[in-house]
């Protein structure tokens, strides 16, 4: 009886052992679809339910959750946010834990590339700004394939129902207003494409000289001294837009996240999309 107990106790173990230790299964389409809403468009609702009110399952630290939430208007957030969702759609862990964001040995690399069957990075160079840091660490080429592919598999026409919501309305509502804003930052970039590229230019050889590099810095002095005159948003930070437009120029990805842009804008949004087609 005893060596029967000592079995089932010794089978318990290994079978609590290997579900402990087995890497989790990476998030399917539609559950990083849903927590891209969830971290980009959406708020969670605690009070009473109305028109707009989805159910959602929140992925978060090995945790799911479902919640209740709404669309809600992105204006005057960081678009930091908006990128830190994104990665944590792919990897619940990475919430501000910054070596876990992008490096190649990242569980975001591993799920996008076990979602997408491409790795996102094609290399990080160490910046002498970072020396001593984990090898994640750097400045970060993102492959432009990795890009549109993800993108692809992804995107949904604003006629595609979640729940009782259109994706139409979610983005009219959370959106809009932002992505009309950022547009306009963009054109009036690339206004003077031989400055810009210029620019491009001399933030990456600053990246990779200065042994204080800061890159949100450098932004915020190109802005001052070149971009001025450039109407006020009401809704994204013009540095944050031209400090991502820089890095993406430079590792060539610039390109594909533009034509990402006019696709969005152009099925949800024609009357933007004619506005900034032949200037983005």
């Amino acid at each position: 009886m005893k060596t029967k107990l000592y079995a089932v106790a010794l089978l318990v173990s290994l079978a609590l052992f290997f579900a402990f230790t087995q890497p989790a299964l990476p998030p399917t389409l539609d559950e990083v679809r849903q927590n891209i809403l969830l971290n980009t468009c959406l708020t969670p609702n605690r009070g009473a339910e109305d028109e707009n009110t989805v159910t959602i399952t929140s992925i978060f630290l090995n945790e799911r959750e479902v919640v209740k939430a709404v669309p809600q208007n992105q204006c005057e957030g960081s678009p930091a946010y908006k990128y830190y969702g994104l990665v944590i759609a792919l990897d619940e862990e990475a919430y501000w834990n910054w070596a876990a964001f992008y490096g190649k040995r990242s569980k975001f690399s591993q799920n996008f590339k076990a979602l997408f069957g491409v790795e996102p990075i094609q290399k990080i160079i160490p910046l002498p700004s970072e020396k001593g840091l984990d090898e994640q660490y750097g400045f970060r080429f993102f492959n432009p394939q990795a890009l549109k592919i993800a993108f692809d598999k992804l995107y949904v026409k604003p006629t595609t129902q979640f729940q009782k919501l259109t994706y139409q309305k979610i983005y009219d509502i959370s959106l809009k207003d932002y992505f009309r804003d950022a547009t306009m930052l963009i054109a009036e970039v690339l206004k003077n494409k031989p400055l810009f590229e210029r620019l491009a230019k001399e933030y990456f050889e600053k990246a990779q000289k200065e042994t204080n590099f800061e890159g949100q810095i450098l932004t915020q002095t190109y802005e001052q001294k070149h971009y001025a005159n450039v109407g006020q948003s009401q809704c994204v930070y013009f540095n944050r837009i031209l400090g991502m437009m820089l890095r993406r120029q430079t590792d060539g990805s610039l390109k594909v996240m533009l034509e990402a842009l006019k696709t969005i804008l152009k099925d949800y949004d024609p009357e933007t999309y004619n506005r900034f087609k032949d200037k983005i």
